[in-house]
């Protein structure tokens, strides 16, 4: 009788070895590979800004921020997480956003 562990330690082996190649597209100084996750949304706040909807975050985009073009025509973040805790929980920093070509 067969291992059925085997195929699952072997699949595993492989992806870990082979990062997923659907975002090998990410510039190192934007994500290092690791840090850039597919957005849901981009709304528009009520001072006339951009904020990026992730899950349950929100990430404010400053009004000269300069987003890159997106290869897979998909809302992509990088952002750093600050503790502030003196302004009552985290805050997020973005380091680099991706959007569908405007047409």
């Amino acid at each position: 009788m067969r291992d059925p562990r085997i195929p699952a330690t072997v699949l595993l082996f492989f992806a870990l070895q082979f990062p997923a190649l659907a975002h090998s597209w990410y510039p190192k100084e934007c994500c290092s590979n690791q840090d850039c996750v597919p957005a849901d949304a981009i709304l528009d706040n009520e001072h006339g800004g951009k904020i990026v909807v992730v899950g349950q975050t929100n990430i404010p985009i400053p009004d000269n921020f300069i987003a890159r073009s997106s290869p897979d025509n998909r809302i992509h973040v990088s952002f750093r997480t600050t503790a502030g805790e003196q302004y009552g929980g985290p805050s997020f920093i973005p380091l680099c956003l991706f959007v569908p070509a405007q047409s």
